[in-house]
């Protein structure tokens, strides 16, 4: 199982002292809720200093695209099929990036990341069948459910491991919306920076973000897997940390204890009080009359 983590200019030469397997960046404009993207000519830069250090380079082009961003698409797979040897994979939800890809033969680098939608065994054969290099699981996936795709797929899969899971993506600008309804500060001082949500009836406090894509909102606990990490390894081919909210010193230090995971070592749970297991263990679908957190048959 490889081990891979979400980068940038910042964090790259950190990250490439590490004894990891390869880096995700994200690109201006066609990468949603990833810290630091780069432009291409950076991209170039970054992964020249990746591959330095034995690092494989994927990009995650995961926004929503709408039609005036199809130039934009377009300019960047021309870019990428001039420099397909510094790009090892490319992370993709919408299927206009899919089209685009196969007009420059680059459907090969291609990893399906739809976030909630990739749930079962006919999902990955569709995609096996595209030839495409991968695909990401649904971050709702229980273990079992991993396992019981692993074992029957011909395809490598990957998972977030580990990070705060995205649960509410809106395209409206809904920080604004609350301070301009409020006549409180005007929320443009909030753009592009971490706030917390707290519901009346709930005790967490969620993360939220305004950027140029609209706002998103992250489950209130991130994700960790050390507890199942064993098991992971037989069924997943690439384990990806994300590094979003954490701040440079934590994501090193997350990434030296899945190094030291990885090699058989104990990491010591209680740096992660903080986390939870994610939906490793409960379904996130409920029979009516039953109560929710219970597994169903």
């Amino acid at each position: 199982m490889k081990l891979f983590t979400t980068a940038n200019e910042k964090s790259l030469r950190e990250i490439a002292t590490k004894n990891l397997d390869g880096v995700i960046f994200g690109v201006h404009g066609l990468s949603q809720r990833i810290e630091g993207p780069v432009s291409l000519p950076e991209v170039t830069t970054l992964s020249k200093i990746a591959k330095a250090n034995g690092l494989e380079v994927y990009l995650n082009l995961n926004a929503i695209l709408h039609e005036d961003d199809l130039d934009k698409l377009d300019d960047c797979f021309s870019y990428l099929a001039k420099n397909s040897e510094n790009i090892d994979g490319i992370l993709f939800a919408d299927l206009a990036v899919f089209e685009t890809a196969k007009s420059v033969d680059l459907t090969d680098k291609l990893i399906y990341y739809p976030e909630t939608y990739l749930t079962n065994p006919g999902d990955v054969a569709f995609w096996n069948n595209e030839q495409i290099k991968s695909v990401v699981l649904t971050r709702e996936m229980t273990l079992e459910d991993i396992k019981t795709i692993g074992t029957g797929s011909n395809m490598p899969l990957t998972i977030i491991g580990h990070g705060y899971l995205n649960m509410f993506h809106s395209k409206r600008r809904l920080i604004k919306s609350f301070f301009d309804y409020t006549k409180k500060q005007h929320a443009k001082k909030y753009h592009n920076k971490v706030l917390k949500l707290k519901e009346e009836i709930r005790e967490e406090q969620y993360p939220i973000i305004q950027d140029d894509f609209g706002t998103h909102v992250f489950r209130a606990n991130p994700l960790a897997s050390f507890k199942v990490l064993e098991s992971l390894k037989p069924h997943v081919a690439v384990f990806v940390v994300d590094g979003m909210l954490f701040g440079l010193e934590r994501h090193m230090k997350i990434l030296d204890d899945y190094v030291r995971a990885l090699a058989g070592e104990t990491v010591d749970s209680s740096a992660y009080h903080d986390h939870d297991d994610g939906f490793y263990f409960k379904k996130t679908v409920y029979e009516k009359g039953k109560e929710p957190g219970h597994d169903q048959d």
